[in-house]
């Protein structure tokens, strides 16, 4: 959620109209018009034309602002929608530049306005699409343009019809062509040096991965009275399976992954409404994060997943990966068997094994267990939450966990957590797996998961998602 005051007045606009037909592709539409009609007028000149080009102009200056958030605000953000937003931003930044010069060479100040018009115009496109190129090929959540104090760079477009006004044009135009000029050089110098320095950067992610995948499997697997505790009941907490070095690092490539920007066809990021207020959007979780991390993966493959093999008694490949944040007032989840979600027909048997990164407990929301022996078998329909006759033969028993602890259960064991009713984010890992045998399906499920419950960031505006279990 974007913090600026131009932000946070949009936000609370817009809200009256959700639920309306209004959609955020509406908002900007009309500013698209507006800032079109803008330049028009600038281009034009004369005090009248200016007077309503300015009016105009932050008019649909604030619409920029008022799009985004109705797209939060309303959960309709979606990949077309982003797209259409940006291109407008592109083109309207970069034509007032253009229409300033045509403005200026109209009232007589020659042919350098015209020039000044078109190199500032250029250079401002230049600038919009390599800072997009940039942080989208950077991918880790770096942004080129950092702001402060409750403002954004961009909020200065909301000076610019002031310096019409006070006749202050020819300068602030020189000024750009200059300024916005070095600026994409800057930006085209740094994406070169992104873009010429990925392969190598690959090579160094890979061997990095390589020596934690070593460092992580140099331990031995789980002994056996783990073993006979997890054949028996499904699961088996294993407290302290990894160090607090190794809970330390894990961490901090979680905040690195959770601070790096959504982006379609990239890591899932869902969200969800903030228990006590619905206006506010909370990350959820994040799936499929191993192929844009190569720390994350080298865990994957590691001790964790030698001590799953052991468990399955032999090799095993990884189906899914995500993590729960579980922010404060974030909700619980039902109680259910992971293979109610249509997971048989994938594999017939799937082993999750949870890493504890915080403090679970029962205050925030720890995971909750059957306490019954060994289930083999669906005991609820599939897509629906097990029922209170479905559970009448157990109970559920919480299960805190310490940084560094690890709990495996297999897709058969019933269990279910309760919402986050303290003031601090609770994050934990879930890695599951299935037996090599019964093939190798973190694809497709990913690719036909992104059909059905896409991440918000490449969700259609009007469709309604359903997480079901």
């Amino acid at each position: 959620m974007n913090d600026t005051w131009s932000h946070a007045a949009a936000r609370t606009l817009v809200r009256p109209l959700v639920g309306t037909w209004v959609r955020p592709n509406h908002i900007t539409l009309l500013r698209l018009v507006t800032g079109v009609l803008a330049c028009l007028l600038l281009a034009r000149g004369g005090g009248r034309a200016e007077l309503w080009s300015g009016i105009l102009w932050l008019f649909s200056a604030f619409l920029d602002r008022a799009d985004g958030e109705l797209a939060r605000v309303g959960k309709m953000q979606s990949r077309g929608g982003h797209l259409f937003d940006y291109y407008t931003d592109v083109a309207l930044n970069s034509a007032f530049f253009l229409a300033a010069g045509v403005n200026l060479y109209n009232a007589g100040a020659g042919t350098w306005s015209i020039a000044a018009g078109i190199v500032a115009c250029a250079a401002m496109l230049a600038c919009c699409l390599l800072a997009e190129a940039y942080e989208s090929d950077v991918a880790t959540g770096e942004r080129v343009w950092e702001g402060g104090w409750g403002f954004q760079p961009d909020d200065a477009l909301y000076l610019l019809p002031l310096f019409v006004w006070l006749h202050w044009l020819a300068p602030i135009l020189a000024a750009a062509a200059v300024v916005t000029s070095v600026i994409a050089a800057i930006l085209l110098a740094k994406y070169l040096h992104v873009t010429r320095g990925a392969g190598r950067r690959e090579s160094a992610a890979a061997l990095d991965a390589e020596r934690q995948r070593a460092r992580l499997a140099g331990s031995s697997p789980l002994g056996d009275d783990t073993s006979r505790m997890y054949a028996h009941d499904g699961w088996v907490s294993v407290p302290g399976f990894f160090s607090a070095e190794e809970v330390a690092e894990m961490s901090a490539w979680i905040d690195d992954l959770s601070g790096r920007r959504e982006r379609p066809g990239a890591h899932m990021v869902y969200h969800e409404d903030k228990a006590d207020d619905a206006s506010v959007r909370l990350v959820q979780r994040i799936e499929n994060f191993c192929p844009f991390h190569p720390g994350l993966d080298a865990l994957v493959n590691g001790r964790l997943k030698a001590s799953v093999e052991q468990l399955l008694g032999g090799p095993a490949v990884l189906f899914k990966d995500k993590i729960n944040f579980k922010m404060p007032g974030g909700a619980g989840f039902e109680a259910h068997q992971d293979q109610q979600a249509g997971w048989s027909r994938y594999a017939p048997l799937f082993l999750t094994a949870l890493v504890c990164i915080d403090p679970a407990t029962v205050e925030n929301g720890c995971l909750e267990i059957a306490d019954a022996p060994r289930f083999t078998g669906l005991i609820g329909e599939e897509w629906k939450p097990l029922t209170p006759d479905q559970m009448a033969g157990f109970d559920l028993k919480p299960l805190p966990c310490r940084p560094g602890d690890v709990i495996f259960f297999d897709s058969y064991v019933p269990h279910a957590s309760k919402p986050n009713r303290t003031d601090r984010a609770r994050r934990i890992l879930y890695l599951t797996y299935n037996a090599k045998t019964h093939g190798d399906h973190r694809v497709q499920y990913f690719a036909e998961k992104r059909a059905n419950f896409p991440p918000d960031i490449e969700r259609k505006p009007g469709t309604e998602y359903r997480f079901r279990v």
